[in-house]
């Protein structure tokens, strides 16, 4: 019979080539628990035929057992193989609908503490937070992400912006304007006289703030009117040292959206899981709220050339035994544009980026097994990069 072996597909190829030409998946597992090649099928429809072993039937619709489930007996499997050739197959449904699995989690989550929203020191506005930003070269995007700032609901914020060092003159003249608002609001602008890179920038920026919290924000993206607020009592409520959060993507050099959308599209970071995060980053964006005496034990980025400095910033701080949350809203705007920082990296540029990140794993792991990790991190963006994905796909 022919046939072919297709090994270099990750799960998004694999369901895309399923959901092809009457494709029907075989999942003929020998021991499983609760797999997510079933949960992937049912979620995206893909007809498929799986072994009767551990919890594979407690993800299925109890009507579409009969058609879908096969013991490890080759009469069964065979039986069903030729039913479907000769009858055609339906998608299975899972057990619980998506929509109803997407309720039930909201429900649960609005059943948390209901008096989280009066916490005291949120309602009286006690601690002061400094949102720090370094810009380069992008006056219109930062306007926007200042007025994002300028109609947040939490009344104690500080704004501090570092130029660094922009050669348009259209980008420093720019910044020259904002500095009678700036000081009217008492908020600070830092002019650096050479570009010293987003690490080293946003460390000056923090340097300079006054804040019993950082809440650091790149140039070109834009907060929710909730956004501070909403942090803020969420690392007081759970006493957390850092939180991040969900981002709301969009395109172009626009505005940003004027809906909220229902759900994380692509990043989705969920919290201090450090087995991924040795592989990907499930920890958080740059826009993230860390208490200022945690800021200053951590010893804020590290100021290579190179990217990837909140990531590395993160991890460190949960090896270090610092608690982190990861707030399920999507509380900014995070905008992709052709002008993103990404296109400053080169291909070396992004490898050092993201090795850097494994800095804080090889200070703790044992000499023997560092190498073992290195060649496991970089196959993995070697994957990437062939594939296309993330930064390396991006338009550079």
């Amino acid at each position: 019979m022919a046939h072919r072996i297709l090994e270099d597909y990750d799960v998004y190829a694999a369901c895309k080539y399923l959901q092809a030409d009457e494709r029907l998946a075989i999942v003929a597992s020998s021991v499983e628990n609760s797999p997510y090649t079933v949960l992937e099928c049912l979620a995206v429809g893909i007809p498929f035929l799986a072994s009767d072993v551990g919890g594979v039937s407690e993800l299925i619709a109890g009507e579409d057992h009969a058609g879908t489930l096969f013991r490890r007996e080759e009469k069964e499997l065979r039986d069903l193989i030729g039913s479907a050739l000769d009858n055609g197959i339906v998608p299975a449904k899972p057990a619980v609908s998506i929509a109803q699995n997407r309720e039930a989690w909201k429900e649960w989550h609005a059943s948390l503490v209901p008096g989280a929203l009066f916490h005291p020191a949120v309602v009286n506005g006690a601690p002061l937070v400094s949102v720090c930003m370094s810009t380069f070269n992008r006056p219109e995007l930062c306007a926007f992400a200042l007025k994002s700032i300028e109609r947040q609901t939490y009344g104690r914020v500080e704004v501090v912006l570092v130029d660094d060092a922009s050669p348009s003159p259209h980008a420093r003249e720019f910044v020259r304007q904002l500095l009678p608002d700036f000081k009217q609001r008492g908020w600070k602008v830092i002019q650096n006289e050479e570009e010293l890179w987003t690490g080293k920038a946003r460390n000056v920026a923090v340097q300079n703030s006054s804040g019993d919290f950082v809440l650091l924000m790149d140039d070109d993206n834009v907060a929710k009117e909730q956004e501070v607020e909403t942090l803020v009592r969420a690392a007081l409520m759970s006493d957390a040292h850092i939180v991040t959060c969900q981002q709301q993507p969009f395109a172009g050099t626009g505005p940003a959206p004027s809906f909220d959308a229902e759900r994380p599209i692509g990043f989705m970071p969920i919290g201090p899981n450090l087995p991924q995060a040795l592989y990907e980053n499930c920890l958080g964006d740059l826009n993230m709220l860390v208490r200022r005496q945690v800021w200053d034990e951590l010893g804020g980025f590290t100021e290579e050339k190179c990217g990837c400095e909140d990531y590395e910033f993160l991890v460190r701080a949960v090896l270090k035994g610092y608690r982190l949350e990861c707030v399920p809203e999507l509380l900014f705007f995070y905008r992709i544009s052709g002008g993103a920082l990404a296109k400053r990296y080169d291909e070396t540029a992004l490898y050092q980026a993201f090795m850097r990140v494994l800095r804080p794993f090889r200070e703790l792991i044992p000499k023997e097994f560092e190498l073992g990790m290195v060649f496991a991190v970089t196959a993995r963006r070697h994957a990437e990069r062939m594939a296309g994905h993330g930064y390396w796909g991006r338009d550079r």
